[in-house]
């Protein structure tokens, strides 16, 4: 029940975090303002994919993304080149 707990904790957090106004002051170097709301500059060396997470993983994203303020697409990028690494590195 306390993993319930804390998960509810985090959602509320990642809540109150997402309906704040952005102010000019609290935007992530190479992202714009729009509409309220944080949006990446950085389109061009990227390739659009559609990927179904679970919805546990899927959260952990969503409350990186407020706790850090970096886009969902780099915390994935980071998260698939250290998988890539460990794998030739044969550690997985």
């Amino acid at each position: 029940m306390s993993r319930l707990r804390a998960l509810t904790q985090d959602l509320k957090k990642a809540k109150d975090i997402a309906t704040q106004d952005v102010q000019p002051d609290q935007v992530v170097a190479g992202e714009e303002v729009v509409e309220g709301r944080t949006k990446s500059v950085d389109h061009a060396n990227r390739v659009r994919h559609t990927l179904y997470l679970p919805k546990d993983l899927s959260y952990k994203i969503r409350i990186e993304k407020v706790e850090t303020g970096l886009d969902m697409s780099e915390i994935v990028t980071k998260a698939c080149q250290l998988y890539f690494e460990l794998k030739d590195e044969g550690k997985i």
